[in-house]
């Protein structure tokens, strides 16, 4: 039996609860990858080039070159696509 002082947590308080939560809520993309601008010119690609050749959007390229974070699956599919190790495309690039 609920007294006074219990609290009844119905579907509908519980969800509008976790609305705020929910709507700030945005997961890290994952990783940066510094040298990416530098590999892909290396071998004279285009953003959209490299994108199709990766498989990846070019805004996923376009992300990654001004130091946002790409996904994990992401950074995978453009090192295979550069020749590259991952750790390659997480180091800074050498100097120039």
């Amino acid at each position: 039996m609920l007294g006074s002082s219990d609290t009844v947590v119905t579907r509908e308080s519980a969800t509008s609860d976790l609305v705020p939560l929910l709507n700030h809520y945005r997961p890290s993309r994952g990783v940066r990858v510094p040298s990416l601008k530098y590999y892909r010119t290396q071998l004279a690609l285009s953003q959209e080039d490299l994108a199709h050749k990766a498989g990846v959007g070019r805004s996923t390229v376009g992300r990654g070159e001004s130091g946002e974070d790409i996904r994990p699956s992401s950074l995978r599919r453009l090192a295979r696509a550069l020749r590259v190790s991952t750790a390659a495309l997480q180091q800074q690039p050498p100097p120039a």
